[in-house]
């Protein structure tokens, strides 16, 4: 009897994981969380950060924080995904992967490899 309950759970958890449902395969996401990503400069900490509508998709943004004190000084849209609804988001996201400075720009890099300029003095994104 005790076979039959473990054959029912492991045939529970996967139809969970291989659903297709974002809910339930999101625990599994081998993402990079915001935090890994962050780069200080000159006593700024600048960190991606996204956030989700379900009619306009994901936002990705920049935001610039004072390192020391930890108060939040701005943010800027970089870019956002419109979702294809027959289509898994994980599939879609497109995050970013890294941040660096050059010549007084923010060079942001994501997952597909596209990378965008953000001028740090007047916050004007141009895709490269």
């Amino acid at each position: 009897m005790r076979k039959i309950y473990m054959f029912v759970f492991f045939l529970t958890v996967c139809c969970i994981v291989f659903s297709g449902r974002a809910e339930a395969t999101r625990m599994f996401d081998k993402r990079l969380s915001p935090e890994s990503v962050a780069i200080v400069d000159n006593g700024i900490k600048y960190m991606p950060r996204s956030s989700y509508d379900p009619k306009k998709g994901r936002i990705f943004y920049i935001e610039a924080w004072d390192a020391q004190t930890q108060t939040k000084l701005w943010e800027q849209k970089i870019y956002e995904i419109q979702y294809d609804l027959t289509l898994e988001h994980d599939v879609q996201d497109r995050l970013i992967l890294s941040l660096r400075i050059k010549d007084g720009k923010l060079i942001i890099t994501n997952e597909g490899g596209d990378q965008y300029e953000l001028d740090l003095n007047t916050r004007e994104v141009t895709k490269k």
